[in-house]
């Protein structure tokens, strides 16, 4: 499986101007649809890290250390990873009418 190095994930723009971790790095801003069971999910990994004495990640962090880890994974674990994924429909919910 082949990995992307840091300049290649982010386009080859990751540069930082002056000091500090990650200051100056393009991002890129999206949005997905998630279920409720993963949204509980992520909640769960954020009391864990509180229960451990960490500091308290933001849901991008805990998506982002997610994708690190699968993106490490053996072929295997990948697999079965996305093989459990329940499938939802993309897009935004449609809006509840108000009476």
């Amino acid at each position: 499986m082949r990995r992307e190095t840091e300049n290649e994930s982010t386009g080859g723009s990751a540069t930082t101007q002056g000091g500090g971790r990650g200051r100056g790095r393009r991002v890129q801003r999206c949005t997905f649809t998630l279920p409720n069971s993963d949204e509980a999910l992520i909640a769960d990994i954020q009391q864990l890290a509180d229960r451990m004495g960490l500091r308290t990640p933001t849901r991008s962090e805990v998506v982002r250390a997610a994708l690190k880890n699968l993106g490490w994974s053996n072929e295997r674990k990948f697999r079965e990873a996305f093989e459990s994924l329940e499938r939802v429909k993309t897009g935004r919910p449609p809006r509840e009418r108000q009476n």
